[in-house]
């Protein structure tokens, strides 16, 4: 059953199961089982697809239920849309930034060798 508590480890390491594993404190780990991480993880990656139009609307729908299924009460749910939203537009930001600084590198290596 998903909870605010699992929700707020996920964001405490920044949403990697490695993280966690190998810094949290034995209170953390006994708090959120491997079901948990996978509902909360799957339930982010699939809202970002979907956001991109990679999901059938019918598959998006059962996993909103299916994911609404898992969490410990509605409030939850909206803790969790929340979160893998803000997570998803994070990420567009991260390229965005990434990708600038890509294209001066690039620039700056064509400007090195002339081209």
């Amino acid at each position: 059953m998903i909870t605010y508590n699992n929700i707020n480890i996920c964001i405490k390491y920044n949403l990697s199961v490695d993280w966690w594993l190998h810094t949290a404190s034995s209170n953390e780990k006994s708090s959120i089982e491997d079901h948990d991480w996978y509902v909360i993880l799957s339930y982010i990656d699939n809202v970002a697809l979907a956001r991109k139009g990679f999901l059938a609307d019918s598959y998006v729908e059962k996993n909103e239920a299916d994911t609404m299924a898992e969490c410990e009460s509605e409030e939850v749910y909206a803790r969790l849309r929340l979160v893998a939203s803000q997570f998803y537009e994070n990420s567009l930001k991260e390229r965005s930034l990434l990708n600038k600084w890509l294209h001066k590198l690039v620039d700056k290596a064509l400007a090195i060798f002339g081209v």
